[in-house]
Parts: structure tokens; sequence; C-alpha cells
């Protein structure tokens, strides 16, 4: 029942704080660049941006269901971010318990830079959840737990997601 409340109570405040005022400022510019690219009838123009395709192809579908005003555009980062919280949470249990999953998820609840990130309609916290869930599965491999598939599978994922995945 810890795991579960700690679990909770974490996602809840990470998503209080990534909420807050989501919808207040406008779109500044690169926000409005994966606005017009994602919102136009043709496919192709994802490809238009100078970066990698699958952020802008989930935000072309979220547009189609959702719209395009700034807090409906904003909440599929805010829901990345908010998931990531959940995944360092979990991580954080595997090693320490319940202090791991209170010490882990905090520091990402509390994040100034995620919660900036959670507030744009800009990958940037996509790549966030999808790089947690590679560390995630990276540790999994390395400790013998799991074959590289999953690992890979992130990888693969985030060089779609975005350029600095090429880094590492």
């Amino acid at each position: 029942r810890k795991f579960y409340l700690s679990i909770f109570l974490l996602v809840v405040l990470s998503a209080s704080l990534r909420f807050y005022s989501i919808g207040q400022s406008s779109y500044w510019i690169d926000e409005m660049a994966s606005l017009y690219f994602s919102s136009r009838d043709f496919w192709w123009s994802l490809l238009w941006d100078n970066s990698p395709v699958l952020y802008h192809f989930i935000l072309k579908i979220w547009i189609k269901y959702w719209g395009m005003g700034e807090t409906q555009t904003r909440a599929l980062s805010a829901l990345f971010s908010i998931s990531t919280t959940g995944v360092l949470a979990v991580f954080g249990w595997s090693f320490f318990k319940l202090r791991g999953a209170i010490v882990f998820g905090s520091i990402h609840v509390l994040s100034h830079l995620s919660i900036l990130y959670a507030q744009e309609t800009r990958m940037y916290a996509m790549f966030e959840f999808v790089t947690a869930l590679s560390m995630v599965a990276f540790y999994n491999f390395w400790g013998g737990r799991q074959n590289g598939q999953r690992f890979i599978t992130t990888n693969i994922i985030l060089v779609f997601t975005h350029y600095l995945a090429l880094v590492p």
C-alpha cells in the first residue's frame, strides 16, 4: 500500500505543478513552429521542422482530438512529464523502497526545467520521458534482469524524439 500511495501522491503533486497556469502565457516561436508543422493537412509537413518526426506525429493526432489552444497542446507535454515522475519514482523504489521512491520522484517533481518543459508545446518532455524509460531499461539490462531489447527499443524511440539522443 505504501508503494501505491507514494507513487499516487508524487504523480498528483507533479500534475499540480505542471498544470498550474499552463495556458496563461502565449505561445513562443518554437511552439508556433511545432503547431504549424503538426496542423497541416499533409503528413510530410512533419518533416519540415529541424527536429525528428515522432513528437510532431503524436502532436498532429493530439490536435485532431483535443484542439490547438495553449492548454490543450501543452497538456501533451505535461502528461509526458507527469509520466516521467511515475517512472522515476518506481525506479527509486527498486533501489531503496519507500525512501527511494520519494527521493527520486520528488527530485523530478520539483525540477524547475522539467516543469518549464512540461508547459511547452515542444518535444522536450517527451524526450525526458523516453530517456527515463531508457535509463530503467539499461539498468535492468546491465543487471541481467532483461535482455537488451527494451534498451535498444527505447534508444531507437529517442532518436526519433530529439537529435540529442545521437550524442551518447
